[in-house]
């Protein structure tokens, strides 16, 4: 597989830029690191604050996302997978996020398996996993 590593957590707006294109894994922590909210999404592009260098982790958690097949993946820290909306042509947007990580090898499967079944746009990510 090209330049994606399983469960990777992504800490700089520089090894996010890598990824575009790419399924990755966001979301919402307690204080204590537990989940609250996750979910799934081809990153598309960023918008980056003025202020922000590639290498700055802080800035991180501000960076405006833009995605393909939103997936929600755990709602109040249960599991809860289902597509958020209909973002197969128009990129959806986030802006606050407290981890950004790539996909484990068992989340791309699902991942990947959910959006053939429901028969949405090819994949924009143009790559296979090697599972």
């Amino acid at each position: 597989m090209e330049n994606y590593t399983f469960n990777k957590e992504i800490k700089t707006i520089g090894e996010l830029k890598q990824y575009i294109n790419k399924p990755l894994f966001f979301s919402y922590n307690t204080y204590n690191g537990d989940i609250t909210y996750a979910w799934i999404k081809v990153l598309t592009e960023i918008e980056i604050p003025n202020d922000a260098r590639d290498d700055n982790p802080q800035k991180l958690y501000h960076v405006g996302t833009y995605g393909l097949n939103s997936m929600q993946m755990m709602k109040y820290g249960k599991i809860n997978i289902k597509f958020l909306k209909n973002d197969v042509t128009k990129p959806s947007y986030s802006n606050a996020q407290d981890t950004i990580r790539t996909l484990t090898k068992e989340e791309f499967k699902m991942y990947k398996e959910k959006t053939i079944v429901r028969k949405w746009k090819p994949y924009s990510w143009k790559f296979q996993a090697e599972l």
